[in-house]
């Protein structure tokens, strides 16, 4: 934790200094995205009951240099995950979870070389997540789901560095981030199967719940590593 806070510390530090030749140029557009999944079914060994699980996470996110080495630009993401379990009963739903969001976001550049420069990207966004917990009561065949919706308002910041590989291409490498703010709110609902009402629903019990954060969260310790592609346009609407 104290080396991502020295590496932030020291890349506003360096982006503060003076300046050097541009690498990035006001009109400079640039997008870049990601994708990945995950399918697994696991089946227990002498034993028919089987589990699978599918996820996939999606990235995408696009902007423009309005000044040289300064970029402005938007950021969207969305995430699901399912399970399916033949030991559970067959309405439970196979959702565990399911998000959306999006965030508005800031970079500041500091070249080191021709190929090389750091960079210090400040943003705000906002985050919808809806998630199902399982779980088994204590009645052997009676299960409840805890169905939370919570909306999480947060900021971050993120430094890294970029290797500009050719005038169109470029490889971003995240090393460290914090979130000091971070505040959230949401409704919870709980569903009993197996302990149904006289009308034969499953129990049902509803709450809510808010949180907040102010205590800055360091991340350090892994690489996040993608791909930016730069075009040009004429106009500005960012």
């Amino acid at each position: 934790m104290k080396n991502a806070y020295n590496f932030l510390v020291l890349t506003a530090l360096l982006i503060l200094s003076a300046d050097v030749k541009a690498q990035f140029e006001a009109g400079q557009s640039f997008v870049s995205g990601d994708f990945s999944t995950n399918i697994n079914r696991f089946q227990y060994i002498d034993s028919q009951p089987t589990q699978g699980v599918f996820n996939y996470n999606i990235g995408v996110s696009w902007g423009q240099f309005t000044q040289a080495n300064r970029s402005s630009g938007w950021e969207l993401s969305h995430a699901l995950s399912t399970q399916k379990s033949t030991y559970l009963p067959p309405n439970i739903p196979s959702l565990q979870q399911v998000s959306f969001g999006g965030s508005r976001f800031i970079e500041f550049y500091k070249p080191l070389s021709e190929k090389f420069a750091l960079y210090l990207s400040p943003s705000i966004g906002l985050t919808y997540i809806l998630q199902n917990n399982v779980n088994q009561q204590n009645t052997e065949g009676s299960y409840y789901v805890n169905q939370t919706n919570t909306l999480i308002l947060g900021a971050s910041l993120r430094a890294g560095i970029a290797w500009r590989i050719t005038p169109k291409w470029a490889l971003y490498g995240n090393f460290a981030s914090t979130n000091p703010i971070n505040i959230s709110g949401g409704v919870s609902n709980t569903k009993h199967y197996n302990v149904n009402t006289p009308v034969g629903a499953p129990v049902e019990s509803k709450g809510s719940a808010f949180g907040y954060n102010f205590t800055p969260n360091l991340n350090t310790g892994s690489i996040g590593l993608g791909f930016r592609y730069f075009y040009t346009r004429n106009q500005s609407n960012l």
